[in-house]
């Protein structure tokens, strides 16, 4: 009598053990088939983020990003005029309105074409460029300024352009859909 309940408690287990194995495949299964639906989702979001940044450099940046460099070069050509002795105010006129212009050419042929893909990134760089050129607005007729020395020159222009040209290309490279 006493095998009868071991071999009964014995079985008992068996079907415990079996049907624990069961439940235990289906919720593997269930999880397999979670996880495969978010692997995919996060792929495709993944896929989609590819394209768009692929897309933004093919249609954008492979076209304007060169007038970006002209023009930041021309920019600079015409900021060292800004270095010459006593400047008179309607020189200082003159300089001014042809960096005006090179702004409006950066806007027009770089930056512009950003509002197409992303406004954000668009007003970031238009704010960036138009700090630094009312800086240079204010720092030529500011009477206490003297651009002609070398290391003031250097503090209040150089320094100030290579920092914009630099955050520029830092929004560029830090862009994502």
């Amino acid at each position: 009598m006493c095998q009868f309940h071991i071999v009964q408690a014995s079985s008992s287990l068996e079907t415990a053990n079996k049907v624990a194995l069961v439940i235990i495949a289906f919720f593997n299964l269930i999880f397999a088939v979670v996880i495969f639906r978010h692997r995919n989702k996060s792929d495709a979001v993944k896929n989609e983020a590819d394209k768009k940044m692929h897309l933004f450099k093919t249609l954008i940046l492979d076209h304007n990003l060169k007038y970006f460099y002209e023009i930041f070069g021309n920019l600079e050509a015409e900021l060292v005029k800004l270095k010459i002795p006593d400047l008179s105010t309607v020189r200082k006129q003159e300089i001014n309105s042809v960096i005006g212009e090179y702004f409006i050419l950066l806007r027009r042929n770089f930056y512009d074409a950003f509002l197409a893909i992303n406004f954000k990134l668009y007003n970031d760089i238009k704010d960036t460029a138009d700090s630094l050129q009312d800086n240079i607005s204010k720092t030529v007729f500011d009477p206490g300024i003297n651009l002609s020395h070398p290391p003031k020159f250097d503090e209040e222009i150089n320094e100030r352009f290579t920092e914009t040209k630099t955050s520029i290309i830092r929004l560029l490279y830090d862009h994502r859909e």
